[in-house]
């Protein structure tokens, strides 16, 4: 993300996706927007959030996506 930040003239925003549902979408998404906002701190970061079947495969995934969702919420731009 840093090389391709620093060919820009000018970062206005960031547009990051991820899943809510579990595995890497929900921890890692939610990590990787953290080191965003420390990183680059007056970019926008707009999140595009693919929620969960209410009955799916993964047993926490509405653990997996409240929480997600709560840290979203604190560090986002856009949801």
């Amino acid at each position: 993300t840093r090389r391709q930040a620093e060919k820009c003239d000018r970062l206005d925003s960031i547009h990051l996706m991820q899943s809510l549902a579990g595995g890497t979408g929900s921890g890692l998404g939610v990590y990787v927007l953290d080191l965003l906002c420390d990183e680059y701190p007056s970019v926008s970061v707009l999140n595009t959030c693919v929620w969960p079947f209410k009955a799916g495969e993964v047993t926490v995934q509405c653990y997996n996506a409240s929480l997600s969702m709560a840290k979203i919420y604190q560090q986002r731009d856009g949801i």
